[in-house]
């Protein structure tokens, strides 16, 4: 995989990559965005609720609504805001994360089951997207 990164990086690829709690980080800028940053005093999802329901109540907590409302991001893309079916917990299935950063907790909701792509941009109007491209 190092190799893999190495060689698209040479390329010309502007790319950087980081571990974060054994997940791989892989980034076009060479720092990672402060939204991703933002520590969350208390999370919880469902492990049977859908990934994007889990990463848009993760993005809508106050501590990082705070933040993306400070660089005036607009959320945009299909999987941002939109209700989704709930499904019946039992408290086995509810994860509770506790002082953990936007980037831990979309890699806990991920697990080993699922990749998520972040996009922020600042061109002609500053936005911001979540996707999970592998579910």
């Amino acid at each position: 995989m190092e190799g893999a990164l190495q060689k698209l990086s040479s390329s010309g690829h502007r790319i950087d990559w980081s571990q974060s709690s054994g997940h791989l980080v892989i980034r076009d800028t060479p720092s990672t965005p402060s939204v991703l940053k933002v520590l969350v005093r208390e999370f919880r999802f469902s492990a049977k609720e859908p990934l994007t329901k889990a990463s848009s109540n993760l993005l809508g907590t106050a501590e990082a609504q705070h933040e993306i409302q400070a660089l005036h991001l607009v959320e945009y893309g299909p999987e941002l805001g939109f209700a989704q079916v709930q499904q019946p917990n039992t408290p086995q299935d509810i994860i509770t994360l506790s002082n953990v950063t936007v980037l831990d907790a979309l890699n806990a909701i991920a697990g080993t089951r699922a990749v998520w792509l972040y996009k922020q941009s600042s061109c002609t109007r500053s936005l911001v997207s979540l996707n999970w491209p592998i579910r």
